[in-house]
């Protein structure tokens, strides 16, 4: 596996300085100039669009399930690990309108992109375009590097495929003893792993912002599909979006949700807002850290 990979940089989802950081931070080698043609030419675009397409993120359609999608849908909810991963917001399943959802995303992997297209040649069916978008489980993650020191857990993601999954202590006579000397009062419980990948979208303000499968979403769109089946998460303020998508904490939900404009998943298909570029294979470093304290009680 290469330790390179072609990235597709959204321009208009970043201002300058973040393009130039990302990049920066990225790849091995560019040319500022260019980027910053790039970049103004973007921002030319993207004028152009705020004044014809205003609203255009507003009000989009959510379609209930076909009776061919019913199954899958119900394979989803009586996932244990769904319930686990949704249940802070309500939710809804629903075929989403591509071209009026918002991205959270600035950066589609062409790796992905064309493994993908090797999967769906063609247009799948109904059923088999469920399966795709709403699976009920996960392929188990490839080897990562994982550490301790004591006092903090360390994971390496090469993939950015791992989230805790869950974390609970028990107490008394139900904490598991290891086998080392003395007794254990307590014991903390992290699970960590791959919940199934869902697409995953939500919704606040009269607008959708795809949260999860954008990679999915980009190259079903090109194959002709409008609308795409996903789990949504009903959000009633910026709150609920937060918990509902972690992910997208770095990102300014008040602009993005407020503005006439929004950059928009279909955006990805617009060349002059696009920069293809080169750049280090993306990974995460996961890490859990305990500090341990005594305070000695009046």
């Amino acid at each position: 596996m290469s330790d390179r990979v072609t990235e597709h940089l959204l321009l208009s989802a970043m201002s300058q300085q973040q393009c130039l950081a990302r990049l920066e931070q990225r790849s091995d080698a560019f040319d500022r100039d260019d980027l910053a043609t790039a970049w103004r030419t973007a921002r030319e675009t993207m004028s152009r669009l705020e004044e014809r397409e205003a609203g255009c993120a507003d009000d989009p359609g959510i379609l209930p399930m076909p009776p061919e999608m019913a199954a899958q849908v119900d394979a989803v909810v009586s996932t244990p690990a769904i319930d686990q991963a949704f249940g802070r917001v309500p939710v809804m399943f629903g075929l989403i309108e591509l071209d009026a959802t918002m991205t959270s995303r600035s950066v589609l992997i062409d790796e992905r992109l064309e493994a993908m297209k090797g999967a769906w040649p063609v247009l799948p069916e109904d059923a088999a375009l469920a399966a795709a978008c709403l699976p009920h489980t996960a392929e188990p993650p490839l080897a990562s590097r994982v550490s301790f020191d004591g006092r903090c857990l360390s994971i390496r993601d090469d993939h950015e495929v791992l989230q805790q999954l869950d974390i609970r202590f028990e107490s008394g006579p139900t904490a598991q003893s290891p086998d080392a000397p003395g007794s254990v009062h307590t014991a903390l419980h992290l699970r960590v792993g791959t919940p199934p990948p869902l697409v995953h979208a939500v919704r606040f303000g009269g607008r959708l912002m795809l949260v999860d499968g954008h990679h999915r979403a980009r190259v079903l769109r090109a194959l002709g599909v409008t609308f795409l089946p996903c789990i949504v998460s009903v959000c009633s303020d910026v709150d609920d979006v937060l918990a509902a998508a972690p992910a997208v904490s770095d990102l300014d939900l008040d602009a993005l949700f407020d503005s006439p404009r929004p950059p928009m998943l279909r955006d990805f298909g617009r060349s002059t807002l696009v920069h293809t570029y080169r750049a280090r294979r993306p990974g995460r470093l996961l890490q859990w850290r305990i500090e341990p304290a005594v305070q000695w009680l009046p």
